[in-house]
């Protein structure tokens, strides 16, 4: 298997949640009609897990002072 240089990893995973934006953008011009709520749930998948993706590549001592960081943030 042939790995992803990191930085392409990160403009790939960025370009996907820029085209999720324009996309419920778009729907939600349209009024987000009942024949586009498919595309707003794949829209939001994909937002989502591209973001899912980027935070579980951070080395574990990154990612465990966000989660502490998100904790605190949140309560």
């Amino acid at each position: 298997m042939e790995m992803i240089p990191f930085e392409n990893f990160w403009t790939g995973c960025y370009a996907a949640i820029a085209v999720s934006n324009q996309a419920l953008i778009s729907i939600d011009e349209l009024g987000t009609p009942s024949s586009t709520i498919n595309q707003k749930g794949e829209a939001l998948m994909t937002r989502a897990f591209s973001h899912f993706v980027l935070l579980h590549s951070l080395p574990n001592n990154m990612t465990n002072r966000l989660h502490r960081y998100i904790r605190v943030f949140l309560m």
